[in-house]
């Protein structure tokens, strides 16, 4: 990563720090807000900032798969990898700045959803590295493919915000169901399509990526299997009790 990169990290940090910080003043508005303990605070910031984090990566990495797939422009592969770099680097840059920052406010939380923890490890983990192992590779295009699995958490924040209202049974339903669609299409379908992508089209480039991160990419596909199982027991729980 260069020196302008960790300039961009801390901004990112910065900036979800501040609305954190905003959103924790506006919900201050709220009775029942003001009535939780500090952990039920910030697990409900976490889930807001969660949120609005992943449905802003959710519609750039969709875009960029469209565009890419389906608006292919007619420029030359030099310039191609350029701007597939740069494209690529940036949402990179600004997800690992979210990840830390969430990382950071959810320190008192770490304990009781080790879950969570170690999401937060392999996510910093793998946008760090990422940054730094795509730059001049053509690797880089598949970076937006991995990032829609940011779609399904939309709906996953959307769950526990539901949940946490006592909304009316049928919405938390239809929201669980959509998580669950949206979960399975893009972390547990085009997950490891794009792996298979990486370990045969782009085969070379992904052998020169460092073991450990080759490891992290596959011990995340494998997490998403564990997810599922656990998502389809709470399921199971909720829906056709």
């Amino acid at each position: 990563m260069e020196a302008k990169d960790f300039i961009v990290v801390g901004t990112s940090t910065l900036g979800f720090n501040l609305l954190g910080k905003g959103l924790d003043f506006l919900l201050k508005y709220n009775k029942n807000y003001l009535k939780m303990n500090q952990e039920s605070r910030t697990r409900w910031l976490s889930y807001l900032l969660s949120f609005f984090h992943s449905l802003g990566v959710s519609v750039y990495s969709f875009y960029s798969v469209y565009d890419y797939y389906f608006k292919k422009k007619k420029i030359n592969k030099e310039e191609e990898v350029e701007v597939e770099n740069y494209q690529s680097r940036d949402l990179l840059i600004v997800m690992l700045g979210y990840f830390i920052n969430d990382f950071i406010i959810t320190r008192s939380t770490w304990m009781s959803h080790k879950s969570d923890l170690l999401h937060h490890f392999l996510a910093i983990s793998l946008c760090s590295c990422g940054c730094f192992y795509i730059k001049g590779k053509k690797i880089a295009k598949k970076i937006t493919n991995f990032t829609t699995t940011e779609f399904s958490t939309i709906f996953l924040d959307l769950v526990w915000m539901s949940q946490q209202m006592k909304l009316d049974t049928n919405i938390t339903n239809i929201l669980l169901m959509s998580f669950l669609l949206s979960f399975i299409l893009t972390r547990n379908i085009g997950l490891p399509i794009t792996i298979y992508q990486l370990n045969t089209k782009y085969k070379e480039e992904f052998k020169e990526v460092h073991i450990t991160v080759r490891l992290s990419v596959y011990l995340l596909a494998i997490l998403q299997y564990y997810w599922l199982f656990k998502l389809f027991k709470k399921i199971k729980r909720t829906v056709f009790k």
